[in-house]
């Protein structure tokens, strides 16, 4: 009996390590056909596999990313999977930008970007079409938080969306500054209140996408240089190449002419500050239900 009982023992843990080995190799060859399938985007901005014979073998799933809408291939779990290292690379370009003695690069700091870097993987599986650029950061908003329009107010409490939940500090977010006061901001907690019921959510960002000051006082907004407006186009058609953006629009006639010198076709709203609200909210309205060209 006790012979018996050793033997059914023994061939349990033997079964047990089998099947874990069998196991691990699976994942490693899938980890390593990961590493070695390459996508790219035909003529007609559709995902095709490196050859024929890939795309038979894995699948016509893993390379038709979703449903395709005005030529944009929709986000499919392929493309969140290698989302990270995307934004990776674009928030680290972001901190190593090197900037005057009147502006502050916010993503020198860790908490900032890694802020920025949830903000973004979360905007990735909502799949935005529509980014809406502001002029530049403001000292109590996307100064502290490294999140366009957001306060930390907004960041830590969280968004309520129709059919989900973005931001918060259960989703990871975290605060930069010392203290237990949160800032608030006026237009960042107008624009959300506007974008929050908008589906799929729009893209945040700024032509100059850190906080430019008058000189010698951090605590001040000033409208960005020509010079300055030149560094934050690369990371304005970044996000347009990373996101399926379908229309970039301005807010407020500052962030018009910002893209304007940029190049970027855009249409505009008005500012929801200084009494702007009913007609940034009915500009958005306007955008959200007219088709696009």
């Amino acid at each position: 009996m006790v012979s018996l009982l050793w033997y059914t023992l023994l061939c349990q843990r033997f079964f047990r390590q089998h099947f874990v080995i069998q196991l691990q190799r699976r994942q490693l060859a899938l980890n390593v056909d990961g590493r070695r399938r390459r996508v790219r985007r035909s003529g007609s901005d559709r995902i095709v596999g490196r050859n024929v014979d890939d795309r038979r073998r894995s699948g016509r799933a893993e390379f038709q990313l979703g449903r395709q809408r005005r030529g944009w291939v929709g986000w499919g779990r392929w493309r969140r999977v290698v989302s990270g290292r995307r934004f990776d690379r674009f928030v680290a370009e972001l901190s190593s930008v090197e900037l005057s003695d009147r502006a502050h690069n916010q993503y020198a700091n860790a908490i900032r970007r890694r802020n920025l870097r949830i903000y973004l993987r979360e905007m990735d599986a909502i799949g935005p079409r529509i980014l809406l650029v502001g002029e530049a950061p403001s000292h109590r908003g996307g100064r502290l938080t490294g999140i366009p329009f957001v306060s930390e107010t907004i960041l830590l409490r969280g968004v309520d969306l129709p059919h989900r939940r973005i931001l918060g500090a259960d989703r990871g977010y975290r605060k930069a500054t010392p203290g237990a006061r949160l800032s608030t901001e006026a237009s960042a907690t107008m624009v959300w209140a506007t974008i929050a019921c908008i589906d799929p959510l729009p893209l945040l960002w700024n032509a100059f996408p850190f906080h430019p000051f008058a000189s010698g006082n951090p605590s001040s907004n000033r409208i960005p240089s020509a010079g300055e407006l030149r560094v934050g186009a690369r990371f304005v058609e970044w996000l347009i190449r990373l996101f399926p953006i379908e229309r970039v629009v301005a807010v407020g006639n500052q962030a018009g002419m910002s893209l304007a010198q940029l190049g970027i076709d855009h249409e505009k709203v008005r500012h929801p500050s200084q009494g702007g609200k009913v007609k940034f909210v009915a500009g958005m309205a306007r955008l959200w239900q007219q088709p696009t060209a």
